[in-house]
């Protein structure tokens, strides 16, 4: 009998090899219940190579991959209370992917601890004030072949410093950029307190495309959606064309003193044109003489125009 009791002991007091653990997962439905059971193997404590990005914005879900070994039954976690980590994906031993978000972490580093039955790794990154919610106008852009348009951007907080925006469009042969018409990408530099911008689009060929605003590798908002057209031609028939705004240009001549009244002119010009055809915008010289004391300030009325086809 002391025999037995000997020998239960002697194998209570077998040392555990601490080099190589058993770690099991437990996979479970939507309704709380375990559908799966995971054993994964730990060779050692985990070692953290490297973590991308390194940094996140206040307000903005951003999700990380780390990289290194013996990371396949980690946990992670923070000491930062309000630094919430969700999504945990194993995808191998040497690679995790998991996201970060908060409102109000404090800013600069932030721990995270990457914990196994064998041992513990700690990485920092970096919390930084949340990025402005940018509004764009027009928003979708229009455009036809040829044309030009600027587009106004509000920033509902200006940056803290000075950053890069970068500006790019997803397809190159629908719209450009400024500086050279088929330019994937420009960068406008915001100072600190600035809050509105606007750069320009140019329409080259029909399709559709999207221009993307990023600071670094975060974008902006949403993309902003451009679709560009060709000019539609015109139907045959009398129909109603456009309408103008232009400037008369008044000359002073003399030196008598006057009173000027210068009203709207109507000024109506005809073209016949094939069903179909484009009709390209005139130019149409309009003047009036008036006599104005020297160095009198002038006003200008407009014009309207109106031009048909028949």
């Amino acid at each position: 009998m002391r025999t037995v009791v000997l020998l239960v002991v002697l194998l209570l007091l077998l040392p555990v090899h601490a080099d190589e653990q058993q770690t099991f997962f437990y996979e479970y439905d939507a309704a709380g219940n375990i559908v799966g059971v995971r054993a994964v193997q730990v060779a050692g404590a985990p070692i953290v190579d490297s973590i991308q990005p390194d940094f996140l914005n206040r307000d903005a879900l951003v999700s990380f991959t780390v990289t290194g070994s013996n990371l396949s039954a980690v946990v992670v976690s923070t000491p930062v209370a309000s630094l919430s980590i969700s999504t945990l994906q194993h995808v191998s031993d040497a690679e995790i992917r998991f996201s970060l978000f908060t409102t109000d972490a404090p800013l600069g580093a932030a721990s995270l601890v990457f914990t196994n039955l064998l041992g513990s790794a700690a990485q920092t990154v970096t919390i930084s004030e949340r990025l402005p919610v940018i509004a764009t106008s027009p928003s979708p852009l229009l455009l036809t072949e040829g044309s030009t348009r600027d587009v106004a951007v509000l920033l509902d907080v200006p940056f803290e410093n000075t950053v890069e925006l970068i500006i790019s469009v997803s397809d190159t042969a629908v719209a450009g950029l400024p500086n050279g018409v088929t330019s994937s990408r420009e960068e406008l530099t915001l100072n600190p307190g600035e809050t509105e911008f606007s750069f320009s689009v140019q329409g080259l060929t029909s399709g559709a495309t999207a221009i993307n605003l990023s600071v670094g590798s975060e974008q902006l908002g949403s993309s902003l959606t451009i679709t560009v057209a060709a000019p539609e031609p015109l139907p045959s028939g009398p129909h109603r064309i456009a309408s103008k705004t232009v400037g008369i240009r008044l000359d002073p001549i003399g030196r008598t003193s006057t009173t000027i009244h210068a009203s709207p002119v109507g000024l109506n010009r005809r073209v016949s044109v094939a069903a179909g055809e484009a009709v390209q915008a005139q130019a149409v010289g309009v003047s009036k003489r008036i006599n104005v004391e020297a160095g009198e300030s002038i006003e200008t009325r407009p014009v309207g125009i109106e031009l048909q086809t028949e």
